[in-house]
């Protein structure tokens, strides 16, 4: 009797380079961004966004998620650690999260988003995602 044995796809485990956790092996997925974030991302001001995630969460706390400008092709400009998953109203976002989102107040914020998403309300429910650049 033959034996049938599943195959998993598993994670290799954690590398060690010159004393550097390599994490080239723990990515998980990939956040696009626009353009206008890589900076704000990349000097750690943009440590926050938000998303129309319909059929729930792409992102999980501890996930390790490369960020691009485009879908395909190009390369990654920098990875990030997830750090919290919530859900929230566009119209309860506390003030301090707009300096989380790169911004400095509600009316940048709504501007932005508009520019996205092609439409801003309050009463939408979107995903917050709060990550934290990992090098």
């Amino acid at each position: 009797m033959v034996r049938s044995e599943t195959l998993r796809r598993v994670r290799p485990f954690p590398m060690k380079h010159s004393g550097l956790h390599d994490i080239r092996n723990e990515v998980d997925s990939m956040l696009l961004f626009k353009p206008h974030h890589v900076p704000l991302i990349l000097a750690g001001d943009k440590t926050q966004t938000r998303r129309k995630w319909p059929k729930g969460p792409r992102a999980k706390v501890g996930s390790i998620h490369e960020c691009k400008t485009q879908l395909f092709g190009g390369r990654p400009f920098a990875r990030v650690r997830v750090l919290k998953v919530y859900q929230e109203r566009l119209g309860d976002m506390p003030e301090e999260d707009y300096r989380k989102e790169g911004l400095y107040t509600r009316e940048s914020f709504r501007a932005v988003w508009t520019e996205i998403n092609r439409s801003y309300d309050p009463d939408d429910v979107v995903w917050v995602v709060e990550f934290e650049l990992v090098t």
